[in-house]
């Protein structure tokens, strides 16, 4: 995620749960597996809290579909 954008100023981050989950193809065994996160959405909560809802599609090697599509949130707190 440190790639994807960066909080300054907390004190924690907790995986708060996750939206949208969908399984739409079957990993084989000993597959090659790739996430691609991409920053949905920032939120002020209130004075200390902001949460970041990211979009997590897991892609398997040869597969047309990707084999996980969801969202994940995060809320940062000061």
């Amino acid at each position: 995620m440190s790639e994807i954008y960066t909080v300054n100023g907390i004190s924690m981050g907790i995986n708060y749960g996750l939206n949208k989950v969908r399984y739409p193809t079957p990993v084989p065994v000993d597959s090659a597996v790739r996430l691609h996160l991409t920053l949905g959405s920032v939120d002020v909560l209130d004075a200390s809290t902001v949460q970041a809802v990211l979009a997590a599609p897991w892609s398997c090697a040869g597969a047309t579909k990707p084999a996980c599509v969801m969202e994940t949130i995060v809320r940062y707190v000061r």
